[in-house]
């Protein structure tokens, strides 16, 4: 099997998995119930909710923007925003969501070079989205009250901040030595190592992560709640008694499972972790699974105009070209 025949066979199994899985919920629960819940819904909610999703997009771009600006790379806000809703649509059909930062990369280095710098970027980008991803979520079960299980949470949760930031406090530390690394008789691999050096002393360099950390936490804290209140917005329309506590615990994690490279888009696998965590709140798993198919309606519905953006952008490149 060559590697392009590899590739497309687990694209098609992650898309299997992630529909059986999916049609799977929907035969267990019942598709009626469902169709019955999302015709009742409430449309306000529904709007409230594309709103924040489409704010939230843009908040990201922004996010990215001032870490590009960070690192010397020039690039205009706007470009930035057309660059991002286009990751957004292609990677609705890559795995996971971190399939988007491979279409921002490409977009991006493809137009103004500088590779390294641009790769630096996107892993400081999805650094500080996952040191807050699990510091609201701890900060949701330490917040939550009368329910034990939830509260619990809190200690793996804030554990697992812990060792991210450790980790990278270390890595700072050793990176001196990693760059006296040998690769006795591996060329390639040392080369390749080489390579990669620099973008490690960026992503380590103490003085420039303290003098950007606090507006980036800003970005990313603004984010994680704003999705927390989507999905808020989204229960609310389906008539469920949940508050934005509840989902500042398990809606961060409900992305985590969605990044996972295991389906397409996350479909299937959000759903998944919305029904099992909820019902640690007491909600009922055809709410969840509603809620789950709303939000992936929406993220379809927010990621079209990427469709449209990279349209216009293969054009101007044909009449340039």
């Amino acid at each position: 099997m060559t590697n392009s025949n590899r590739k497309s066979f687990w694209k098609i199994a992650r898309l299997i998995f992630g529909v059986t899985l999916l049609v799977y919920f929907i035969a267990t629960i019942g598709a009626g119930g469902i169709a019955e819940q999302i015709r009742s819904c409430d449309p306000a909610w529904i709007i409230a909710a594309l709103v924040i999703m489409t704010a939230v997009r843009i908040l990201m771009a922004m996010r990215w923007h001032y870490v590009l600006a960070s690192q010397g790379i020039d690039v205009s806000l706007r470009e930035i925003i057309r660059i991002t809703f286009v990751a957004i649509f292609v990677g609705r059909f890559l795995p996971g969501s971190v399939g988007s930062d491979v279409v921002r990369g490409y977009e991006l280095i493809s137009r103004h070079g500088k590779p390294a710098g641009v790769m630096t970027t996107l892993v400081l980008d999805r650094f500080i989205g996952a040191c807050t991803t699990f510091l609201i979520a701890g900060t949701g079960a330490l917040l939550i009250e009368g329910n034990a299980p939830v509260q619990r949470l809190a200690v793996p949760l804030f554990l697992i901040l812990t060792g991210i930031v450790v980790g990278w406090i270390l890595a700072a530390a050793l990176i001196d030595r990693l760059e006296s690394l040998t690769f006795d008789g591996h060329a390639t691999i040392e080369r390749a190592w080489r390579k990669l050096m620099p973008m490690l002393h960026s992503l380590t360099d103490t003085r420039r992560m303290l003098g950007i950390l606090p507006r980036m936490l800003l970005y990313s804290i603004a984010v994680q709640m704003m999705r927390c209140i989507v999905y808020y917005c989204l229960f609310r329309s389906l008539g469920a008694n949940v508050a934005v506590v509840d989902c500042m615990v398990f809606i961060p994690l409900v992305y985590v499972v969605i990044m996972l490279p295991i389906s397409i888009g996350g479909i299937g696998t959000g759903q998944a972790a919305l029904i099992y965590l909820y019902l640690m709140m007491g909600v009922a798993s055809s709410v969840s699974l509603t809620a789950g198919i709303l939000a992936d309606v929406l993220r379809f519905a927010v990621a079209l105009p990427g469709l449209v953006l990279w349209i216009a952008g293969a054009r101007k490149s044909e009449a340039r070209s």
